[in-house]
């Protein structure tokens, strides 16, 4: 009998470390995460987007000093059509690229500025006059976009480029642009990506670092059902941002402007943070936060100094985009 309970108290530990096992391996488990589309799907989000920008010019040519105050809020409704799914070109396990139509379902802004030479309801009826209309682009099995046609516009002044649309892609679809052999709870990684001629300072890049947070329900009226019914569940992914200065130059003009015989001097810092939230079922973003700040001073003037203008801009953005769930 004694031998008897020995054996089973063994075995009882050993079921225990299997199982502790099994449950550690699970929660370290590397989830590989692609949107996953069907030809014909349809899927809508809300999108909201706050900014207030605070901006001067100096110049010894035209003014002393302007000074401007503005505010921006757009909300908008879209509604993504899928219209051609293909695998890519990268293999069986290659994230899929399609083809997609996007309509601005209802928009509406409103705009502030104390600019008395500004006409505070311009561009909130420039934004308005989206309504109604769609744009279509291809998503890249990596989350780029390309070959778009359209208005492609998200705002007055955007032009038909991918540039004008990949922010909005890039949250959406945010799933291909994660780490393609996939990630685990509490895992980091990191990104770099040059700012472009936004800033007319060479070496402007954005550096990002990524982590996913935890596992949850998707929406928070399944959060209290969560322990009696299967649910969808969304990883939570938190990406941070730091605008930096590569190296250490002396002269930061961009080639562009140098050969133009320009030159530029100055600063510009800024930082964001994003949240998001997407489904370990479809791939899809279901919600996703931004808030974030950026602030520059910048000089661009002749080779000898001889003109002079100095910009000044301090930028903060706040997004919400949140999927609009079909009814039950």
């Amino acid at each position: 009998m004694k031998r008897f309970r020995l054996l089973a108290m063994a075995l009882v530990v050993i079921l225990a470390m299997v199982s502790a096992f099994s449950a550690d391996k699970k929660k370290y488990s590397r989830v590989v995460f692609a949107s996953r589309l069907t030809k014909g799907q349809v899927v809508r989000f809300q999108s909201e987007f706050h900014s207030t920008t605070k901006t001067s010019t100096t110049s010894v040519i035209v003014s002393p000093v302007t000074a401007t105050n503005a505010e921006l809020s757009v909300s908008v409704t879209l509604r993504i059509e899928v219209l051609d799914v293909q695998p890519s070109s990268g293999g069986a396990d290659a994230r899929m690229i399609a083809r997609l139509r996007t309509t601005y379902e209802h928009v509406t802004a409103t705009s502030r500025s104390d600019d008395p030479a500004r006409d505070d309801a311009e561009i909130p009826r420039a934004i308005a006059a989206l309504e109604g209309k769609s744009f279509e682009c291809t998503m890249s099995g990596a989350g780029g976009v390309r070959d778009c046609t359209g208005i492609a516009a998200l705002a007055p002044g955007a032009s038909n480029s991918p540039d004008a649309l990949g922010d909005l892609f890039a949250q959406v679809f945010a799933a291909d642009t994660l780490p393609e052999k996939g990630i685990a709870p509490g895992e980091k990684w990191g990104a770099e990506q040059a700012i472009g001629a936004a800033i007319p300072l060479e070496g402007l890049r954005w550096v990002r670092e990524s982590r996913y947070l935890r596992d949850e329900p998707c929406f928070a009226e399944d959060r209290a059902a969560h322990a009696q019914i299967p649910v969808e569940i969304c990883a939570v992914i938190q990406t941070r941002s730091l605008l930096t200065r590569e190296g250490a130059r002396k002269d930061p003009t961009p080639e562009a402007l140098r050969e133009k015989n320009l030159r530029t001097e100055g600063f510009a810092r800024g930082a964001s943070e994003v949240l998001l939230r997407i489904s370990q079922r479809t791939g899809l973003t279901v919600g996703a936060t931004q808030s974030g700040w950026q602030s520059s001073d910048v000089a661009i003037m002749t080779a000898d100094g001889a003109r002079k203008v100095r910009s000044t801009a301090d930028l903060k953005t706040e997004s919400n985009l949140t999927i609009v769930r079909d009814p039950r």
